[in-house]
C-alpha cells in the first residue's frame, strides 16, 4: 500500500513539474514574438529615417542649385524648356539627373503638339456645327418676297395655274413685275394650290351674295367676313360696318352665307387664310 502510495505521489510531483515546464515555454514563446515585433518596429523606424534624412538631402540639394542660378536663367530655361544647366550638377546616388531636360522638352513637345491637334479638332466639329446652325437659320428665316439676281433661276404659276421656271434676266422684267415668283418649285406649287382656292372662295361668294356688294357709305350695314382663330383652330365669321380690311369680293351679305362657305369650302378657306 506504501509502494501504490509513494507512486501517485511520484507520479503527481511529475505531471506539476512537466506543467511547471509547459508554462515556462508559452512564457517565453510570448515573450520571443513580443521582442520580434519590438526590432521589426525599430528597424521599420530607423527605415522610416533614413528616407526622410535623403527627402531632406534631396530638397536641400535641388534648393542650393535652384536658387544659385539667376532669374533670367530660370525664365529663360523654363520658357525654351531647356534644363540642362538646371539639372547637370545634380546625381543622387546612381541617379544622373543631367539627361532630364532632353526628356523633358521632348515630352513637353509631345504635349504641346498633342494639345493643339485636340484644339485643332474641337475647333473644326465646332465650325462644322455652326456651319449646320447658319444653315438651319437661313433655312428657317426666308425673305418674304423673293427677288431673283440676275442669271439665277426661279419658278412661278404661269396664266393656266402651270409651275414653270425662268433664269432671271432682262426678259424676265415683265414677269417679275406681275408675278409673284420663288426660288424653289415646291414654294411656287403651294402658291399655285393658294391662287386655286382664292378663285374658288371668291366665286362661291359671289354665287351666294347675288349681286349684293358691301356698301362702305352705308355705316348701318353690317358686313360679315370669314377669319380664322389660331387660337381655337377654328373657322369662324364676323361682321363689320365701315373698317374694311379685305378686298369687296370677301365680304358677305349675312350670316347665313357665312356659314353655308364655312361649311361648303372648309379646307380652301384655311389653305387661303392660313397661307
Amino acid at each position: 500500500m506504501k509502494k501504490e502510495i509513494k507512486k501517485a505521489v511520484s507520479k503527481s510531483k511529475k505531471l506539476e513539474l512537466w506543467e511547471q515546464i509547459y508554462l515556462m515555454v508559452e512564457e517565453l514563446k510570448e515573450k520571443t514574438d513580443l521582442r520580434y515585433l519590438e526590432c521589426e518596429l525599430k528597424r521599420a523606424e530607423k527605415e522610416l529615417k533614413k528616407f526622410k534624412e535623403k527627402i531632406a538631402e534631396l530638397k536641400k540639394k535641388l534648393g542650393d542649385l535652384y536658387n544659385s542660378i539667376s532669374e533670367e536663367t530660370k525664365v529663360s530655361s523654363f520658357k525654351s524648356n531647356d534644363m540642362t544647366y538646371l539639372f547637370k550638377n545634380i546625381k543622387i546616388d546612381d541617379l544622373d539627373l543631367s539627361s532630364m531636360d532632353t526628356t523633358y522638352a521632348t515630352n513637353m513637345n509631345k504635349i504641346d503638339s498633342r494639345y493643339l491637334e485636340r484644339k485643332k479638332n474641337l475647333m473644326k466639329k465646332e465650325i462644322k456645327k455652326l456651319k449646320e446652325k447658319i444653315a438651319e437659320l437661313e433655312n428657317e428665316i426666308k425673305p418674304l418676297w423673293f427677288v431673283p439676281e440676275k442669271g439665277e433661276i426661279f419658278f412661278y404659276v404661269d396664266t393656266y395655274g402651270n409651275v414653270t421656271w425662268k433664269i432671271a434676266g432682262f426678259d424676265s422684267n415683265k414677269i417679275l413685275e406681275h408675278n409673284q415668283v420663288f426660288k424653289t418649285e415646291e414654294e411656287a406649287l403651294n402658291y399655285s394650290e393658294y391662287k386655286k382656292a382664292e378663285v374658288s372662295i371668291k366665286k362661291r361668294i359671289a354665287e351666294l351674295n347675288k349681286g349684293w356688294r358691301p356698301d362702305w357709305e352705308k355705316d348701318i350695314q353690317q358686313k360679315y367676313y370669314i377669319f380664322y382663330d389660331n387660337l381655337r383652330e377654328i373657322l369662324d365669321y364676323d361682321y363689320c360696318y365701315t373698317g374694311q380690311f379685305l378686298p369687296n369680293a370677301f365680304y358677305l351679305k349675312d350670316q347665313k352665307t357665312a356659314r353655308q362657305i364655312i361649311y361648303e369650302l372648309e379646307e380652301e378657306l384655311k389653305l387661303y387664310l392660313r397661307y
